[in-house]
């Protein structure tokens, strides 16, 4: 029986290849994969990273003036000035994918050795400038570019790929090493037995044993059992799906971790849209929230909100630990008032299912 790979290994192995592509359902860690491998490999090569949005149908134009921009700053400047001139003699018109725009992306990438990782390939639209591109790039990229693809799920018309990595369980061996770091867990699994039992309940998913460790932590381990045996009831004691797991536990932190304040301001931010992210804490503090930095504070601690500092900003960007964290809240937005109202609300489109 072939040995599983430990997360760290599955980086390790996937920095030395052109090409990878990793596909798993929500909360197998794929962005978290690619995050690591981006750090390590920025440490050798220039390296771009994007993740496609599904607030737009094709974003095809944006995608190849930022991928333009990285180009320009390695001194390549060809689909810079390609886009440039098109801008000029298209008079609004949308670009297309062609034998000249293929060309300048051979030759922009020709003998550039560099990283380049996309995330959420599900997203992509089929036909669309963005995904011709994103295809183009898994089939015909140059050598010496590597190419990670990250998402739910890529399209069938990309055929004859040898690189699809589907991801598994996290290992007995990384999951004892994740809950003997912190003093809580390693009391909680003292108990004989309770170990082999959470991660027969998670089914060694990251996602959902973040979750458990979460409830763990705010010390409502009892309602993470119980929300298990609740999922298996409802499925008339088969085996209940993964995604009835995850929403179990998110319904324990909504209701028994967060408080109302924390649920405002957790609801606004899955309202908002990229360019809104980084002024929020300055917002809030404009409408007079005097305990929002300790509201931020505490959701900091139990992970399930991010800080980070925007580029070419000093302003901290705010985001929720996770997509599917943010999809639960939407489903609740229309029941709770939000702290204050953005000027762009988000406008969901039926995407194509692959």
């Amino acid at each position: 029986m072939k040995q599983m790979l430990t997360r760290k290994q599955l980086v390790n192995t996937l920095q030395n290849r052109s090409l990878s592509l990793v596909i798993a359902d929500a909360g197998w860690g794929k962005t978290w994969l690619g995050q690591q491998i981006l750090t390590n490999m920025a440490n050798k090569y220039p390296c771009w990273s994007h993740i496609f949005h599904q607030k737009a149908i094709d974003e095809g134009e944006s995608f190849l003036v930022q991928f333009a921009n990285f180009l320009a700053e390695h001194g390549r400047l060809k689909l810079q000035h390609y886009l440039q001139r098109q801008l000029y003699t298209q008079q609004g018109k949308q670009l297309v994918w062609d034998i000249e725009l293929k060309t300048i992306l051979t030759e922009s990438l020709h003998d550039f050795a560099c990283f380049l990782w996309f995330d959420d390939l599900q997203v992509l639209y089929h036909d669309s400038l963005t995904e011709q591109i994103v295809r183009w790039l898994s089939h015909n990229k140059p050598n010496l570019t590597h190419l990670l693809l990250t998402g739910r799920s890529y399209p069938p018309e990309w055929s004859n790929l040898s690189a699809v990595v589907k991801l598994k369980g996290l290992t007995t061996t990384e999951i004892q090493t994740w809950f003997s770091s912190d003093s809580d867990l390693v009391q909680y699994i003292q108990e004989p037995t309770r170990f082999e039992l959470i991660e027969q309940e998670t089914e060694r998913h990251p996602l959902l044993l973040k979750l458990f460790v979460i409830l763990v932590k705010a010390n409502h381990a009892k309602f993470a059992l119980e929300s298990f045996q609740k999922s298996q009831q409802a499925t008339n004691y088969l085996k209940p799906s993964l995604d009835d797991k995850v929403n179990g536990l998110l319904e324990g932190i909504w209701h028994h971790v967060l408080d109302e304040s924390e649920h405002r301001l957790l609801s606004q931010v899955a309202l908002l849209l990229q360019p809104e992210k980084t002024n929020l804490i300055q917002q809030l503090k404009k409408h007079a929230i005097s305990n929002i930095d300790d509201i931020i504070k505490r959701l900091e601690s139990f992970f399930l909100l991010h800080l980070s500092m925007a580029s070419m900003d000093e302003e901290k960007e705010v985001s929720l630990f996770h997509g599917v964290f943010q999809e639960y809240i939407r489903k609740h937005i229309s029941h709770s008032m939000p702290l204050f109202t953005t000027t762009n609300q988000h406008h969901s489109k039926k995407r194509f299912t692959y």
